[in-house]
């Protein structure tokens, strides 16, 4: 079963890094909970509860 999910295109071209809206972290979470892998799913799910950067977990 192969689960995926599209965000909204956002502009990269300013070069800026904003927040989430509510509806992308839903989708985000809704996938996380549909992930096989626990480390998958716990790494999701820490990173939107404490807004931590990918590279935070992983070092």
């Amino acid at each position: 079963m192969t689960t995926s999910f599209r965000l909204s295109v956002r502009d990269f071209i300013q070069r800026i890094r904003g927040v989430f809206n509510s509806e992308e972290l839903t989708k985000f979470e809704v996938f996380a909970m549909q992930t096989k892998h626990a480390w998958q799913k716990w790494t999701l799910l820490l990173a939107i509860y404490t807004g931590a950067r990918r590279t935070e977990y992983t070092s």
